[in-house]
């Protein structure tokens, strides 16, 4: 008898064992998507610090999930901003975002805007999508 539980005990854990391996592999080496820009233009090609960007996005987003953004201004050094949440809706779409304040601090010149979605799609993985506009001026 103790024979026949210890031989269930031992296969039940290997069965255990198996399935979260499993399931750590299938985490790890899935292909998420969770979106996919297919054009990203900004509306302006010239603006002053303090305007608004007004970016022009067309997406397709493949899950529910919510991100986090971290937004960046480039022209040779890059200029980070503050972590935000957003969480667009599921499907495709094209939206105009107008909430990007343009840094005071960012001196005369020619930038890009960039942007880097997180999402955790997995209690173990995070999958970074990225963005980035045309270039254009920063003027006085």
């Amino acid at each position: 008898m103790t024979r026949k539980i210890l031989n269930t005990t031992a296969f039940v854990t290997l069965i255990v064992a198996s399935i979260s391996l499993l399931t750590v592999w299938v985490w790890v080496l899935y292909p998420y998507k969770p979106i996919v820009f297919t054009k990203v233009t900004t509306v302006k090609n010239a603006y002053k610090p303090g305007d608004t960007l007004t970016i022009d996005i067309c997406y397709c987003k493949y899950t529910a999930l919510p991100a986090t953004y971290i937004s960046q201004f480039i022209n040779g050094m890059v200029f980070t901003m503050d972590t935000k949440e957003a969480n667009a809706p599921k499907g495709c779409g094209t939206i105009r975002s107008i909430d990007i304040v343009i840094p005071t601090e960012l001196l005369p010149g020619e930038y890009s805007y960039r942007q880097t979605m997180i999402y955790q799609v997995n209690p173990i993985r995070r999958v970074d999508v990225v963005f980035q506009t045309n270039k254009f001026i920063i003027i006085e």
